[in-house]
């Protein structure tokens, strides 16, 4: 028998793995976003997740960063200044990047079982570069926008 070609089956395949490998390999490649700007991104990644626990859980959630030092903790069903169940922690690596709302060291955003959320908004700034994230009260929507 005299073959000549790959069979639909064989491509198939081959590109079913090529896209496996680009889909884990490419993002590790994409450079991450450094000061405010990375900053800002991840704090923006971490309310994500806690609205995220708050509405399948049926549970209110928090964060609360403390904007010297960058330590960040996500609690569960939390009181008015903390309290609750630590659900993650964290701590986010400022290097020249200043975190705050309003006049206070100490930011909190907190989720409702529904999404909802309160909280002010939190200034990301370097020397460079600044960005505000808008919680929407109603929605709970997160909003990151450069200034």
């Amino acid at each position: 028998m005299n073959r000549r070609g790959f069979t639909l089956i064989e491509v198939l395949v081959v590109l079913l793995i090529l896209a496996l490998v680009g889909g884990v390999g490419i993002p590790r490649l994409a450079p991450r976003a450094t000061g405010a700007e990375g900053v800002a991104e991840r704090v923006v990644a971490v309310l994500v997740a806690a609205r995220a626990h708050a509405a399948e859980r049926g549970i209110s959630t928090a964060l609360l960063v403390d904007a010297a030092s960058g330590r960040w903790v996500v609690l569960g069903t939390p009181g008015v200044y903390g309290g609750g169940d630590t659900l993650r922690t964290g701590v986010l690596a400022l290097d020249g990047t200043a975190l705050g709302s309003g006049d206070t060291d100490r930011v909190q955003v907190t989720f409702d079982a529904v999404g909802r959320a309160w909280g002010p908004p939190i200034d990301v700034r370097d020397a460079d570069h600044r960005f505000t994230i808008h919680v929407n009260p109603w929605t709970g929507a997160i909003d990151l926008s450069a200034r």
